[in-house]
């Protein structure tokens, strides 16, 4: 029995404790217990139920009639930022859109108990301010004191009673429902949303307010209840919501897509609230939409309250992006974001804004002047872009943002004339039973419907109709396969059968369309006839005859007129958004990838999306809101304030060699952070000091000792650059290149770190190596900061170099020193694994620098774990002396990268390329080591074609791989290992005619540039990695909106995650999965994530990575000195 009633609460969206069903089973016992002694229901007389009392520090709630919706709602004038209706509306269909029986019944508000739960702490209880008992033994007490102090007899002395206060709910709640027409959609969830919380017990009173605008909507106005009509109400000043004491919470309730949120009205509104009391929003939207919302242009944030119930103005904020500077967010609103899907948000949100717990919750920074400032231009932008498209358009830009779901849901509804929201639920019941709410709204606002005029009376939202706009209806229906619509048939044909016991024998016509013998139509089944002779009409042949014979059926039996308007319930099927206009779009694509490869020119492409983003209006419903700033790429560098600059790394920016004729020659290094420091600094007057890798390095500097006191020129032209090489015993420099740094410290710093079981080889490697080669380049620096009278600031680069740091500050105290480490830096348990000394040394040697520098903010905040930190400052202090822990996420010089794949040998190796091209190309770019994750993106692409195969010879893998380490036996086993499985790939799924994977092993940087001009998706799969600058060299030079599949732990993730499809790198299926869903997007949505990932690398590029550096190098170096 009781696994029975389990199932049915479950059935029900409710999930009970072990606690709740004991509580249920309690109550029914005692329940019955009181049924049998008494034989009915207790009741208690009408004069015995005390009524609340009335006062002015008290509300009570509004009677039921005022805070249901009634059968009417008022229509409210269209704006464009909720369905994009024309301003010359069609002929309103005849009937109220009703279903002739009741749509099947859903619960609106998922998981209630979960809410319930979340906002329990909000029960707790505090003295109140009105109500008050005696207490007796205090007064009692008083009474005896004053007369033996007085001496006076208890009948001439008249005593004043102790009084307590009784206890009370703390808080008040004020729930401001937004009325803008979109809203209609979620009217279920509000009414449920209400009940559950005044039934929650959580507030001394709950009153329910609407959100309107006045006549001419330049204010937002408010009125008790809910859905009456705004001609009818008091309209209200949305102050009369203020609490002076601060004990009203002011709970809104949108979805933050009106006119009023994007033109600033409510933003005000907002601020006048949170300067008294706490405000926030439930955004009903899914959280993958808030973007397309007013939110879209708003800062997220995390907030906390340090003491219980504080005004939004006092929370504690900080950017949820380390993208963003906190100074600029200065004089902006803080507000608390929650969603009902995520139950989670909830509890973090009571925790951290009224409860004042130790947690973070999600919120978002209004720009109330900024908003106020432009409200003015976003209206006349508003009234240029809402002019009407053309319904292939609409129906474009909807394919190109909307989910899988909803571009189902649109098909299905295709089937429908007019729509309503009972229609949709019918529908949803009976074709998409895993779809909600948001694919709903998805629909509704993605500007293919518009609402239908009304008689003037006031209507009830289910009653309101909706069409789509001319000509969008027959496009969805043209892409209807025949067997498809048929399932469609006879699932509503079921239904209708189902409960309202009439038939409209749809199976036998559908197998005989000649005949129509089984055919019935009754008052209930009209809809639906109606309905399919819409759909029969476009089958043609005996399906069109059929549907003339249904016609003439229902003009027979219709007796009288009916004010029911013919709500069509018949559908296109479930999996129709895999087949709508897949063949157009599949040759849009293939020749756009043609024209691409062979033109070599983005300007077209270019063009074509800007073209796309430019007809999506302000507010709808766009994947994500492209507003990125100019590019940066364009302009000078800040100047670092300081004539003597000296970089320090492990490699220098030139490998020099000896000819076989013995002439000492350079050239550029290969490795990625010097080319990009090169790039950088080639203008600037500095000194380079770096190990002497080679034996070319070597001679190169011994050569310098002899000539030029250990310097040598730049060899690149009109370079203001000197180098100089330190040279150390061979075998200390391979202890302390292989031996620590790439066998220990980059493992461990990537999460991939097995410590050996005898620590004795490191103690020695650390000893005999690493601190060796530190101590050789402190001294280094040394003198050549002693070589100039003038300050120096001294920029060291990665994990090779962690003592040198204070090695060098004990010599010069006051030297401005920063570090900037390109790798992930791991939490503090990671060191464990390294012996005690060593882990100690390094966090010493690292303090020794005023700023070390991360790819993240992650990076700095797991520093700070590990050390003695402030973490407001984002600092440590370590024996007197303060470190700051800064992000600097580096990037590629955008120019620089496009100069490469036009130049003469760039265009020589495209060409070379081209003939490994496939239909669709897959490409990834990566050294040859266990971090970069290759064996596994190459099981992914495998899988992929074993659950495919009908892209076997179509999909084409390139990899460029550049080989790392070799002397090291973890990095040859992984070369084996890659090289082991691209063979087995090509034999297994390769022939004559295809080569599955094209792999190049070598170091050609200008090939794997010119060949990601090509790529259809680009594989970046690493483990984990501090930035991976591949992600970022892709997207600028691709010229076939080229998507990007991207680990959710590399360090470009954090810039690049909403331009990108993310993975994680070590679910072989996910990656298998994003890699399909990457080759089969559409023509808008591969534009649209190839452009903005194009324009966020162009924006946070090489010269603003630099910038950032410089800006608080020079904050340290322009500081006063101390007195």
């Amino acid at each position: 029995m009781i696994p029975e009633f389990i199932k049915a609460l479950r059935q029900l969206n409710i999930e009970p404790t072990d606690e709740d069903v004991a509580d249920i089973l309690w109550l029914s016992l005692q329940m019955a217990s009181l049924s049998s002694q008494s034989g009915e229901t207790l009741r208690l007389p009408e004069e015995d139920i005390k009524k609340p009392r009335q006062s002015d520090e008290s509300i009570s709630p509004p009677p039921a009639s005022a805070t249901e919706y009634p059968k009417s709602i008022a229509p409210s004038k269209p704006v464009r930022a909720e369905l994009f209706i024309p301003s010359q509306q069609r002929a309103k269909h005849e009937g109220s859109g009703e279903l002739p029986f009741r749509s099947p019944a859903t619960t609106a508000l998922p998981k209630s108990l979960d809410i319930a739960r979340a906002l329990r702490p909000l029960m707790q209880r505090v003295p109140s301010r009105t109500q008050f008992v005696l207490d007796e033994e205090k007064t009692a007490q008083l009474v005896a004191e004053q007369l033996v102090a007085e001496q006076l007899l208890a009948e001439q002395y008249t005593w004043i009673p102790a009084l307590i206060p009784l206890p009370s709910h703390w808080l008040e709640l004020a729930f401001v429902v937004d009325e803008s027409r979109s809203m209609h959609i979620w009217r279920q969830t509000v009414v449920e949303l209400k009940l559950l919380l005044e039934r929650l017990g959580a507030f001394r009173n709950i009153r329910t307010w609407g959100l309107v605008t006045n006549a001419n909507r330049s204010k937002v106005q408010i009125h008790t209840g809910l859905g009456l009509r705004t001609d009818r109400l008091q309209l209200r000043d949305p102050g009369e919501l203020i609490d002076p004491g601060g004990r009203r919470l002011i709970l809104v309730i949108s979805d933050c897509v009106s006119s009023i949120w994007h033109e600033g009205l409510m933003a005000q509104e907002l601020t006048k609230w949170a300067r008294k009391g706490p405000v926030a929003i439930i955004q009903v939207l899914p959280q993958r939409l808030w973007s397309r919302s007013a939110l879209g242009d708003a800062v997220e944030i995390r907030l906390h309250a340090r003491s219980p119930g504080l005004p939004n103005i006092e929370l504690d904020y900080e950017p949820s992006s380390y993208l963003i500077d906190k100074e600029e967010l200065k004089g902006q609103l803080p507000i608390p974001v929650v969603t009902l899907v995520e139950q989670e948000s909830l509890k973090k949100w009571v925790q951290a804004s009224l409860i004042a717990g130790n947690t973070w919750a999600p919120g978002y920074m209004l720009n109330v002047l900024a908003q106020q400032h432009d409200s003015e231009a976003n209206v006349i932008q508003q009234q240029k872009v809402t002019v009407p498209t053309t319904a292939e358009l609409r129906l474009k830009r909807f394919r190109a943002t909307a989910s899988p779901m909803a571009r189902a849901l649109a098909g299905l509804l295709a089937a429908v004339d007019p729509i309503s929201f009972p229609v949709v639920r019918l529908i949803q019941h009976t074709m998409l039973p895993n779809s909600d709410l948001g694919h709903v709204a998805e629909v509704f606002l993605g500007g293919l419907l518009e609402q239908l005029p009304t008689n003037g009376n006031a209507i009830n939202p289910d009653a309101i109709q909706y069409d789509f706009v001319e000509g969008v209806r027959e496009l969805l229906l043209d892409s209807m396969p025949l067997s498809e619509s048929i399932k469609v048939l006879k699932a509503v044909s079921a239904f209708v059968e189902s409960r309202a016991d009439q038939s409209l024998g749809i199976d036998a016509l559908l197998a005989d369309p000649r005949s129509t013998t089984g055919l019935t139509i009754g008052k209930t089944s009209r809809p639906f006839a109606t309905v399919t002779t819409k759909v029969l009409r476009r089958f043609g042949g005996d399906y069109a005859a059929l549907a003339s014979d249904i016609e003439e059926m229902l003009s027979e039996t219709q007796a009288e007129p009916s004010n029911k308007t013919e709500q069509d319930a018949n559908t296109i099927d479930e999996a129709s958004n895999i087949s709508y206009g897949m063949k157009e779009r599949e040759d849009a694509i293939k020749t756009t990838q043609e024209r691409l490869k062979e033109a070599h020119s983005i300007t077209d492409e270019q063009a074509r999306t800007q073209a796309l983003i430019a007809q999506i209006p302000r507010g709808s419903m766009i994947p994500t809101r492209i507003k990125i700033p100019p590019p940066l790429w364009t302009t000078q560098s800040q100047q670092i304030h300081t004539s003597h600059l000296i970089v320090v790394s492990n490699d220098g920016p030139f490998e020099y060699y000896l000819t076989p004729n013995e002439t000492l020659k350079y050239r550029r290094s290969t490795g990625a952070m010097a080319m990009v420091l090169v790039d950088v600094w080639k203008q600037t007057d500095m000194t380079w000091v770096a190990m002497a890798r080679t034996e070319g390095d070597r001679m190169a500097s011994r050569t310098a000792q002899q000539q030029n006191g250990g310097l040598l020129e730049s060899p690149l032209r009109g370079q203001k650059m000197q180098l100089r090489y330190v040279a150390i015993p061979k075998t200390a420099y391979h202890k302390h290149d292989e031996g620590i740094s790439n066998q220990v410290l980059w493992f461990l710093q990537h999460y991939l770190y097995n410590p050996p079981e005898d620590s004795r080889s490191i103690q020695d490697a650390w000893t005999n190596g690493y601190c060796i080669a530190n101590r050789a380049i402190a001294d280094a620096v040394i003198a050549e900061i002693e070589r100039k009278d003038s300050s120096a600031v001294v920029m060291l680069h990665d994990y090779h170099l962690y003592l040198a740091p204070a090695m060098i500050r004990r010599h010069h105290p006051s030297v401005l020193m920063q570090q900037f480490i390109h790798i992930p830096w791991p939490d503090v348990r990671s060191w464990h694994f390294l012996p005690s000394n060593i882990t100690h040394a390094i966090y010493s040697g690292l303090v020794g620098n005023d700023i070390i520098g991360f790819q993240t903010e992650r990076g700095g905040r797991t520093l700070l774990e590990g050390a003695v930190v402030d973490f407001e400052e984002g600092a440590i202090w370590w024996q007197g002396h303060r470190t700051q822990a800064r992000a600097y996420p580096i990037s590629i010089s955008v120019v620089g990268e496009r100069r490469v794949v036009k130049s003469a040998v760039g265009k020589r190796a495209a060409e070379k390329i081209r003939p490994l091209l496939g239909e669709k190309t897959i490409m990834r770019v990566d050294r040859i080591e266990p971090t970069k994750n290759i064996l596994r993106g190459f099981q992914a692409y495998a899988q992929m074609l074993d659950e495919h195969p009908e892209l076997l010879g179509k999909v084409t893998f390139l990899a460029f791989l550049v080989p790392s380490h070799q002397a090291l036996s973890a990095y040859q086993r992984y070369n084996a290992d890659v090289l082991k499985i691209i063979d087995e790939i090509n034999q297994k799924y390769g022939s004559d005619e295809w080569t599955p994977i094209h792999a190049f092993r070598d170091n050609d940087r200008t090939r794997a540039l010119a060949a990601m001009q090509f790529y259809d998706v680009l594989l970046v799969n690493p483990i984990i990695d501090g930035m991976n600058l591949v992600a970022k060299e892709g997207p600028v030079v691709n010229q076939c909106n080229g998507v990007l599949v991207l680990s959710r732990t590399a360090g470009a993730f954090q810039q690049l995650g909403k331009s990108s499809i993310p993975i994680s790198p070590m679910d072989v299926t996910e990656t298998s999965q994003a890699l399909y869903q990457a080759l089969t997007l559409s023509y808008e949505e591969r534009a649209v994530k190839a452009k903005l990932a194009q324009q966020v690398v162009e924006h946070y590029n090489l010269n603003t990575w630099l910038t950032r550096q410089i800006r608080d190098i020079n904050a340290l170096l322009d500081r006063p000195a101390p007195s």
